[in-house]
């Protein structure tokens, strides 16, 4: 079997060398510390959830879940889209992707195409 080196990026390196020491330094089933949950937490916003946890060696479940109570707090900006000027039918695919991952792919072809805009806005929290 091939031994395979893996180069890691400095801010995923930084926060995993801070793992390491947090668990030498540790007792017998300490939970991981507020401050190293944040560091991983924001390792998110440039790499996704599995690639972090897997590195740092910690619960998908548990960081997903950190990482979706982060997300719930920021407020998802939303884009108006002028359909108004729709001359003929035209087919079109709308996707919308959330902060927490979700995707709401919508296609339509010329008039109902102004429901979309309520669609979108639903599904983004916007009523």
């Amino acid at each position: 079997m091939e031994n395979k080196e893996v180069v890691l990026e400095a801010d995923l390196n930084e926060v995993l060398e801070r793992f390491k020491q947090w668990r030498l330094a540790k007792s017998k089933r300490e939970p991981i510390p507020g401050d190293l949950w944040d560091a991983a937490v924001s390792l998110t916003k440039r790499y996704s959830v599995n690639q972090v946890s897997r590195v740092l060696h910690v619960s998908y479940a548990k960081l997903r879940q950190r990482v979706g109570g982060k997300q719930s707090q920021v407020e998802t900006p939303f884009m108006e889209i002028g359909l108004g000027q729709m001359v003929s039918p035209v087919r079109c695919v709308v996707e919308i992707e959330k902060a927490d991952g979700s995707t709401l792919k919508i296609c339509f072809t010329g008039e109902g195409a102004q429901e979309i805009l309520g669609i979108g806005k639903a599904f983004c929290g916007n009523n």
